[in-house]
């Protein structure tokens, strides 16, 4: 008897130790940002623990993922298009006046080198954290920050089809030899910053960790402020009311009905809301009509979210195409096919669109943020570097959602390299010989312009709730 109540005792003792051992792995596992060694536990001490298994863990790493592409774009749609204009843009009048094209021109070439060390940095701490962002949130959070980054903001602020434009231009101006140059020198400046980034960011991982970590903690927080404070400076300023358009002009673009006529706008603008064009005004007298009420849609605020859900779109639609259908060794040929497709939508839009037409403004800010979110300078670059100069093998939090396709053929760095730029002096050539050509302004037809009935184009208000008479 007295062997069997100490056979029992030893069994409690036993399984008391293991609970013990089991709740002590359950509080390590326990997440946190703050930089501390965390983890997620997998399998067996996953169901003791009561942690998210496997599946569950990438379905919640992909939803953060896709939250952090979004914002990305969303912000960077707002750094480039709205306070980057506000620094190199003069304001005459009331009025938005786009830079030159020198200083355009410069102005690509810097947001595109810039880019390319930023791709290359990031690169180095999504490597360096893919292998133990399973097991450790620090890790994960700067896993999924670097991709967000890469996918979101930098697919915003590099752009091919800028590079043959702003080619062209040069070439016009200065002499082919010089706009060849200028091509020349975008890839071959961004191969060696993207290098440089590549060093940097490494370096930063292994030797500054806590400051990456205080980084991609602060980061998203502050894309979601930078968007909703300029939301809300559109709503709150709007555009002047110095002098109401004229009765069913409805203007879409160019706020007032001089400026669809080229005049000055009888309307000054405050804020810009495109690098090229910062004279655009957004989409004005539109009301929407609820029973007795009119709600007068601020045009500021309706034109970012245009600018927003073009760059969103196309920053999305690329990381769909890139990441998710084709494998790593494919993405450069797939991304080489997405930078094609932005540059001739491109093309085409600019053959159809003047930025001076009033109803041109969604057309326009689809060929400037969709098709420039499409393309990815910076991406490519960095396909180009890895590929010759050889990289780890690199995770996405997007790899095992759907079977990729392989049946893209396999590219060298010098290969990409050429084909990219042949493309941009093909544009640029392109480019060059239809600036002579008197671009066809595009027409909205009269039946393209009847809304429906909750939505009307009126007299411009202020905007506010106030009642009508109207059905």
């Amino acid at each position: 008897m007295r062997d069997v109540e100490l056979s029992s005792v030893g069994h409690w003792s036993s399984r008391q130790s293991n609970e013990h051992r089991t709740q002590v792995r359950c509080k390590q596992s326990s997440s946190s940002f703050d930089g501390a060694d965390v983890g997620v536990p997998d399998g067996s001490a996953a169901k003791a623990c009561g942690a998210p298994s496997p599946t569950t863990f990438d379905s919640r790493e992909r939803l953060q993922f896709w939250r952090s592409v979004l914002e990305n774009a969303a912000a960077s749609e707002v750094a480039v298009n709205v306070c980057l204009p506000c620094f190199v843009c003069a304001h005459r009048a009331g009025v938005w006046e786009a830079p030159s094209e020198a200083v355009l021109s410069s102005i690509v070439l810097v947001l595109n080198l810039v880019g390319c060390f930023l791709e290359g940095f990031f690169k180095s701490t999504r490597l360096f954290s893919q292998t133990m962002r399973r097991s450790q949130v620090a890790n994960q959070l700067v896993f999924i920050t670097s991709q967000g980054v890469s996918e979101g903001f930098l697919n915003v602020l590099t752009s091919f089809p800028d590079i043959s434009g702003s080619a062209a231009t040069i070439a016009l101006s200065q002499g082919t030899v010089r706009g060849v140059f200028y091509c020349i020198v975008q890839l071959l400046g961004g191969i060696a910053v993207y290098r440089l980034g590549r060093d940097v960011g490494w370096s930063c991982a292994q030797r500054h960790w806590p400051a990456v970590l205080r980084f991609c903690g602060f980061w998203p927080i502050f894309c979601r402020g930078l968007v909703l404070v300029s939301f809300l400076a559109m709503v709150v300023l709007g555009p002047g009311t110095s002098a109401p358009p004229a009765r069913g002009g409805g203007a879409v673009g160019l706020a007032g009905a001089e400026a669809s006529h080229g005049g000055a706008s009888s309307s000054p603008s405050t804020l810009p809301l495109d690098l090229h064009a910062p004279h655009l005004q957004g989409l004005a007298n539109i009301r929407i009509v609820y029973d007795e009420y009119t709600f007068t849609v601020p045009p500021l605020a309706l034109g970012l979210l245009v600018g927003i859900a073009m760059s969103v779109s196309g920053a999305v639609v690329a990381t769909l195409f890139c990441s998710v259908l084709f494998p790593e060794g494919s993405r450069p040929l797939a991304r080489f096919a997405t930078n094609l497709a932005a540059t001739v939508l491109t093309l085409l839009a600019q053959a159809r669109v003047d930025p001076s037409d009033w109803r041109s403004f969604v057309v326009f800010k689809f060929a400037t943020s969709f098709c420039g979110a499409l393309s990815a300078f910076s991406g490519t670059v960095g396909d180009i570097v890895d590929a010759y100069w050889g990289s780890a093998a690199e995770e996405t939090s997007v790899d095992r959602v759907i079977a990729k396709k392989g049946w893209l053929p396999l590219i060298s760095g010098a290969q990409n390299f050429f084909v990219h730029l042949s493309l941009t002096l093909v544009v640029m050539f392109i480019t060059m010989a239809s600036a002579a050509v008197p671009r066809e302004i595009f027409a909205v037809g009269a039946a393209s312009t009847q809304l429906r009935p909750w939505i009307r184009e009126q007299e411009s208000f202020p905007w506010h709730l106030e009642a009508s008479s109207e059905v």
